[in-house]
């Protein structure tokens, strides 16, 4: 897996991922369109937020994974991670475990 081309944004920051997103979530399981998006849209600077992996080839940028955090209710302190996925042509080499790394991070920066 190269990693000079991939990159992990939060949601919340380019909501203009959001559509990308659901539609890779929605290959995996699926959901009502508007349903998934208005999930998607609820990310925030707290959590839930989204956090999602692009891939740049030729100056574009593709949505090829995601992973979602959301509050433990009866803990402050924790969080879930949940809805990871990565674009199928993608999986097997390396991407998942990264998009995981780098989720992990960002739990461990909010709580």
């Amino acid at each position: 897996m190269r990693t000079d081309n991939v990159s992990v944004v939060l949601l919340h920051e380019y909501p203009e991922y959001a559509e990308s997103c659901a539609n890779l979530l929605n290959n995996q399981w699926k959901r009502s369109f508007s349903a998934r998006i208005h999930s998607l849209n609820r990310c925030c600077k707290e959590l839930p937020d989204s956090l999602v992996l692009l891939e740049e080839e030729n100056g574009q940028k593709r949505v090829i994974g995601h992973s979602r955090l959301t509050r433990v209710l009866e803990d402050d302190d924790g969080c879930w991670i949940e809805s990871v996925v990565i674009a199928e042509d993608k999986r097997n080499k390396g991407y998942g475990k990264y998009l995981m790394n780098k989720t992990e991070e960002y739990a461990k920066e909010l709580v």
